[in-house]
């Protein structure tokens, strides 16, 4: 897990190398890809859907924040458009290399909004630099 500290002293905006998980039970998907530390503001032409989270705090000014209802602190990220640069993701049953279709037939894959932009649980952000 990153610390809130090494996360407040990484640049915004440029680009770093990041690993990051997600986990489901015996299920995890790794991911590993160039990302930036953003604000919606700093991004043209995005617009933000649904409603404002009125469960979160901000921690860091306008990328960390907490959700009380969830207890879970989230990072702020966005994807690089660079096709050379495109997040690679593997998939793991019990730490066993799966394909990505098994895992979906137990985990059912989140909607896709077209966003480039997406949040982390802190714990889940593995390497950043």
């Amino acid at each position: 897990m990153i610390s809130l500290t090494k996360l407040s002293k990484l640049k915004k905006g440029v680009y770093h190398s990041a690993v990051w998980c997600s986990k489901n039970g015996l299920y995890e998907k790794v991911s590993k890809g160039v990302i930036r530390i953003v604000k919606y503001g700093n991004i043209n032409g995005v617009e933000v859907k649904g409603n404002k989270n009125t469960n979160e705090n901000v921690i860091i000014p306008n990328f960390v924040y907490f959700n009380k209802k969830t207890g879970n602190t989230l990072v702020q990220l966005a994807k690089t458009n660079n096709p050379k640069l495109k997040v690679k993701t593997t998939y793991k049953l019990d730490g066993v290399e799966i394909t990505k279709e098994q895992y979906e037939l137990a985990n059912s894959p989140r909607k896709n909004y077209d966003s480039p932009i997406f949040r982390v649980k802190l714990e889940n952000l593995l390497e950043i630099n």
